[in-house]
């Protein structure tokens, strides 16, 4: 599973239509746990790739950003550079009440890795995400 950075919900949405993701919106669960239409933020880590697709339709386009457990692991795996896993959390893909975790491992845009938390936060391209 791949996730970018997103900075603005309308112009990625778009470019990823583009590129063949016909019905491609960025998502996340409402309070009851249901998939809605992402609210307004600076910024999405949305998913945009996933491996494999059949069974797993229902992440793609997921902000794991918006869920306070994931934006942990998130935030300490980019700013540390080492892969960091959630605590227990509900799957995208999940209809009941299962419980698992994800891993993600920080990717950055330069030829050597980031040395500092600001290079770290300012290089950072997506996460590389196994469940």
């Amino acid at each position: 599973m791949m996730q970018s950075p997103l900075k603005s919900q309308p112009r990625e949405t778009e470019k990823l239509r583009r590129e063949g993701f016909d019905g491609f919106q960025i998502n996340e669960r409402d309070e009851h746990g249901e998939m809605r239409r992402a609210g307004e933020r600076p910024e999405y880590f949305a998913i945009s790739v996933i491996e494999p697709i059949a069974g797993n339709e229902k992440s793609l386009g997921f902000d794991t950003g918006a869920d306070p457990i994931r934006r942990e692991a998130l935030d300490l795996a980019r700013d540390t550079g080492k892969p960091v896993a959630t605590a227990p959390i509900r799957l995208a893909q999940e209809a009941g009440r299962e419980l698992g975790f994800v891993v993600y491992l920080p990717l950055y845009e330069k030829d050597r890795p980031p040395q500092s938390i600001e290079e770290r936060r300012r290089d950072l391209t997506g996460f590389l995400a196994g469940f």
